[in-house]
C-alpha cells in the first residue's frame, strides 16, 4: 500500500524556518508564511507522498459540494494527484533544502490514506494444523454492504484489499471442509486485522438441481376458466407461465402485476389488440382467486445457501489468483446496469425507488447518487392511460460511457422518450429528444448504447423493432426498422463498421448497414438459443451469449460464420458477455451460476472464478479502462455490483 503523508500545524514552524535558510542561502530577506503566497498555499491542505526511487507528488483530498449537485450522500471522499519536477540543478541548495523541508515535514503525521482504510489477513489451516493454499476466504460486512472473496496462497497466507473501518466476518472454504462462522473482527483505521481460520467442519454440499418445470407442467395447476384461456393465449408473447403460476399475491398485487403486462401487450404491435377491460377483469378475478397468499405452492421453494457455489476442490494455477468484491445495494435502489469510465469510476443505472444516477468510487469504496432532471422523473403515457396502480417513477436503463468520458444513459417509461448525456465535471445534464414511435406506449426498452466511430450514438429499440442512431451535434434521430417479431436485445459495432444486432427470441445475429438501411440476417447454429448480448473483439468479431443454448459463440463479420463454445461446467449457459480488447479475452457470466468465466480463443481454454453470492445472476462483465485484469458486473436480480480482479 502507497504511503501518503500530510502536513501538520505543528510543522508551520518547521517549514518557516526551513523558508529562511532558503532566504539565507539567496541572500535574499528571511521570508514568513504569510509573505509567501506562491509556496505555502501548494502545501495547505495537500499531502506530499514520499515513495522511494519516485517523484514527489502532491494528493489533493476533497470534499465534493452536494448542496447544488443533487449527490445524495453528505460526505464523499476522492483524490486526484498530480506530478511536480523538483529539478536539483548543481548548486541550487535553495531547491535541496526545500527538499529536504518537504521530507521532514511528510513523516510528521500517520498517512491520510491509511487512516481510511484497513485490512484483514491470517492463515487458514486443517484441522491437523497443515495450512492451506488454494482455499477461498469470504471477508463480509453487512452493515457496509461489503463482501470480498479472496484465495489463500502459499503456507495459506491470505489477505483482503483494503477496507472500510468496521465489522466483518471471515470464513473459509475449501477441500470439502470449511471453517466454522468466525466472529467479527474489526478493522480499524490504518491497522491490519489478524484471523486464522480453520478447516474443520465438512463443507456443506448443495442439494441437487431441481428439474425445471416445463410450461405443460404448470398448467397442469390452473384450474379451467375463462381466465386460464386469456393467460395462455394472450400473456405468453414472451415467456411461460412461470412467471404466473409460482406466484403468490394478494388481489392489489395481482392487480399491478395485471396492469403492468396489460401495458406491454400494448406497447408491442406484434402481440396484437390490447385487452380490452373486461380481459382485464377477467384475468385479475382468476389469478386473485386462484394464485392468492393462502394457495399451497407449485412446489416448495428451496432456499439458496449463500455459499453453495464455492467449489469442494482446492484452487490451482489462474482461478486462484484473483480477488472478488461486491456491493449490495438493495437498500437504495435496483440496479439495471453499470458503466465504467476512463478514471475507474463505475457508473450505474438505477430503476424502482426513485431512479437515479448512481457513482461507485473503487479507492474510497464509496457510493453517491445523483438526481436526474426533473422531465425525467413522470409517469408513462401508457401507464395514465391503463390506470397503472403504482406511483410515478424512472427506470433507468442502458448507460454507457462515450469516448469523451461523458456519461449516457437512457430513461426507460419516460413519456418524453429522452436519452441524456452527463457531464461529470460540471455536474449537467444534456438531454436529447427520441421520438415516440407510432404504436401504442411509447418504446420502453433500451437495454445498451453504443458510440459509433463517426460520434454518432446507437441503440436497439427493443419494444418497437428499430434501430435507433442519434446524431449529438445535430441531433437528429434517424431510425432503421426491423422486421416485426425481431426484438433488437444486445448491439455491438463490428470490424467492417457495420451495426450488429441479436433478438432475444428470433435466433438470429444481424448486420444492419448504416448507409443503406439494409439488413442481412445469420442464423444460429444450435436452435432456440435465446440470444442475449453481444460484443465485437479486438479484430472486429462478434460474441454473442446463448444462454438457452448453453453455449458462446463467435461470429466471423466478414463471412458470417458461426463457431460454438461449451462452458466447462455442466449447466453454466453464458447469458452475458464482455471483451479484454488489450488481450482478445472473452467474458462471460451466467444466470444464477455465481460466477463469472473468462475464455481465450487462442488456446481454447475456459477459467471460472466464483463470485460471492451465489445465485447471483450477474449481467454486463465490462473490463475496467484503468485495469485490464479487473471486471465489473452487476446483477439486477440481487441488487448488487461487484469485480473480480486478477494477478497476471
Amino acid at each position: 500500500m502507497k504511503s501518503v503523508w500530510s502536513a501538520d500545524i505543528t510543522c508551520l514552524q518547521m517549514v518557516q524556518h526551513w523558508l529562511y535558510l532558503i532566504a539565507m542561502e539567496e541572500n535574499s530577506s528571511p521570508p514568513s508564511i504569510r509573505s509567501t503566497p506562491k509556496v505555502w498555499p501548494c502545501l495547505a491542505n495537500r499531502a506530499i507522498e514520499i515513495r522511494p526511487g519516485k517523484r514527489i507528488q502532491r494528493v489533493l483530498r476533497f470534499e465534493e459540494d452536494t448542496s447544488q449537485t443533487g449527490v445524495h450522500r453528505s460526505s464523499i471522499v476522492g483524490e486526484r494527484t498530480m506530478s511536480r519536477h523538483i529539478n536539483l540543478a548543481k548548486g541550487n541548495r535553495g531547491a535541496m533544502i526545500l527538499m529536504m523541508a518537504l521530507a521532514i515535514m511528510a513523516f510528521s503525521r500517520i498517512a491520510l490514506e491509511a487512516q481510511n482504510i484497513g485490512t484483514v489477513s491470517g492463515i487458514v489451516k486443517y484441522a491437523s494444523g497443515e495450512p492451506v493454499a488454494g482455499a477461498m476466504v469470504k471477508v463480509g460486512s453487512a452493515d457496509l454492504g461489503l463482501t470480498f472473496l479472496v484465495v489463500s496462497q502459499a503456507q495459506g497466507r491470505y489477505s483482503t484489499p483494503d477496507l472500510l473501518p468496521g465489522k466483518y466476518t471471515v470464513q473459509g472454504f475449501g477441500g470439502g471442509s470449511q471453517s466454522e462462522p468466525a466472529g467479527s473482527v474489526q478493522v480499524r483505521s490504518g491497522a491490519q486485522a489478524k484471523m486464522d481460520l480453520v478447516l474443520s467442519a465438512p463443507q456443506k454440499m448443495p442439494p441437487p438441481p431441481e428439474k425445471p418445470m416445463t410450461n405443460v407442467d404448470y398448467v397442469k395447476f390452473m384450474p379451467a376458466g375463462d381466465g386460464k384461456r386469456l393467460l395462455l393465449t394472450r400473456c405468453t408473447f414472451c415467456h411461460g407461465m412461470e412467471f404466473g403460476v409460482p406466484q403468490r399475491a394478494t388481489r392489489e398485487a395481482w392487480q399491478n402485476t395485471v396492469d403492468k403486462m396489460r401495458s406491454y401487450i400494448a406497447s408491442r404491435s406484434e402481440f396484437g389488440r390490447p385487452l380490452t377491460d373486461q380481459e382485464r377483469d377477467t384475468i385479475l378475478d382468476y389469478v386473485a382467486k386462484n394464485f392468492g397468499p393462502d394457495t399451497p405452492p407449485v412446489r416448495e421453494r428451496r432456499l439458496v445457501d449463500p455459499d453453495e457455489h464455492l467449489p469442494r476442490t482446492l484452487l490451482k494455477g489462474a482461478e486462484a489468483k484473483y480477488v472478488a468484491m461486491e456491493l449490495d445495494l438493495r437498500h437504495l435502489a435496483g440496479v439495471y446496469s453499470h458503466a465504467v469510465d476512463s478514471q475507474g469510476i463505475v457508473w450505474v443505472s438505477e430503476w424502482f425507488k426513485g431512479g437515479m444516477l448512481g457513482r461507485f468510487d473503487l479507492k474510497s469504496l464509496t457510493y453517491s447518487r445523483i438526481a436526474l432532471p426533473p422531465d425525467a422523473n413522470k409517469v408513462a403515457p401508457w401507464e395514465r392511460i391503463y390506470a397503472v396502480q403504482r406511483p410515478p417513477r424512472t427506470a433507468v436503463g442502458a448507460i454507457a460511457v462515450d469516448p469523451r468520458d461523458q456519461v449516457w444513459f437512457a430513461v426507460n417509461g419516460s413519456p418524453t422518450a429522452q436519452w441524456f448525456r452527463y457531464n461529470s465535471k460540471s455536474k449537467e445534464f444534456k438531454a436529447y429528444a427520441v421520438p415516440i414511435p407510432p404504436t401504442p406506449g411509447g418504446d420502453l426498452e433500451y437495454h445498451e448504447l453504443h458510440f459509433h466511430p463517426d460520434g454518432s450514438v446507437w441503440a436497439p429499440g427493443t419494444s418497437h423493432h428499430r434501430i435507433v442512431k442519434l446524431d449529438p451535434v445535430s441531433e437528429k434521430v434517424t431510425e432503421y426498422p426491423v422486421p416485426k417479431g425481431q426484438h433488437p436485445y444486445g448491439m455491438a459495432i463490428g470490424g467492417d463498421k457495420m451495426i450488429w444486432y441479436n433478438g432475444d427470441n428470433d435466433n438470429l445475429v444481424v448486420k444492419l448497414d448504416p448507409s443503406t438501411g439494409k439488413l442481412t440476417p445469420y442464423k444460429l447454429l444450435t436452435p432456440n438459443g435465446d440470444l442475449r448480448e453481444i460484443v465485437a473483439d479486438a479484430e472486429g468479431n462478434l460474441w454473442v451469449a446463448a444462454p438457452a443454448a448453453g453455449k458462446l459463440t463467435k461470429v466471423d463479420y466478414r463471412t458470417g460464420k458461426f463457431t460454438e463454445y461449451s462452458p466447462p461446467t455442466e449447466g453454466y449457459s453464458p447469458s452475458s458477455v464482455g471483451v479484454d480488447t488489450t488481450r482478445n479475452l472473452i467474458w462471460f457470466s451466467g444466470s444464477r451460476a455465481g460466477k463469472i468465466g473468462r475464455f481465450d480463443p487462442r488456446t481454447n481454454s475456459f477459467v471460472e472464478f466464483s463470485l460471492p453470492s451465489a445465485d447471483s445472476s450477474v449481467q454486463y462483465p465490462q473490463v475496467d479502462p484503468t485495469n485490464p485484469n479487473r471486471v465489473w458486473w452487476n446483477s439486477s436480480r440481487i441488487g448488487r455490483i461487484g469485480y473480480i480482479e486478477v494477478a497476471e
